[in-house]
């Protein structure tokens, strides 16, 4: 009797533990770890540098490149109604919603779901051959062209631009092994976009 009493805190401290293991496990997989690169830095400098300067630094490029190099609305003219009213609905929403929606949409409905789906993948086969490049720029290119394609219903000129923010963002999950820096890029690039967007309308 007194040591079936103790074997069920046990048992289930044991449940718990396992748990615990597994969603750690599980969220590690899905690449989000520490950055890799610079191991020798403090993790906090680490995060500075790859979280926060080189990201700002990427979404800041990608936005000169189209504000000012290619010209997506002339190269990739949106004519087609539905995608016209597409676009409008989503310009509407945003300006309704106002920063507190462009930062939400931009980190949480976007590059969260969007990096997890088409960059998780790839770092998990980096993972499991490090040394097979072929296997992991094959996998890279796959999930870049679904990526990009995922972006068709606002236009051509979209499946361009995101076909080209997705390759920045695939080099630096790769580079880095890890998710995070590649999100806060995908994040701070639409951010920049949707309040430009929001404080010129």
């Amino acid at each position: 009797l007194h040591r079936r009493r103790h074997s069920f805190p046990t048992r289930r401290s044991s449940d718990l533990r396992s748990l615990r293991v597994t969603w750690v496990r599980s969220i590690r997989w899905l690449g989000f770890v520490m950055p890799r690169p610079n191991s020798q830095m403090s993790a906090w400098r680490r995060i500075g540098l790859w979280v926060l300067l080189i990201p700002v630094l990427v979404a800041i490029g990608n936005y000169l490149l189209f504000a000012y190099g290619v010209n997506l609305d002339t190269w990739f003219p949106v004519t087609d109604p539905d995608t016209i009213a597409a676009n409008e609905a989503r310009k509407e929403f945003l300006i309704r919603g106002g920063i507190f929606t462009a930062v939400t949409g931009s980190f949480l409905h976007a590059a969260l779901p969007e990096e997890i789906l088409h960059r998780s993948g790839v770092l998990a086969v980096q993972r499991w051959k490090p040394s097979n490049r072929v296997l992991i720029l094959s996998v890279a290119s796959v999930m870049l062209v679904l990526f990009a394609f995922a972006h068709l219903k606002f236009g051509f000129g979209n499946v361009v631009s995101a076909f080209i923010g997705g390759a920045l963002f695939t080099a630096l999950a790769l580079y880095t092994r890890s998710l995070w820096p590649a999100i806060a890029a995908h994040g701070f690039a639409n951010l920049i976009s949707l309040t430009l967007l929001i404080l010129t309308s």
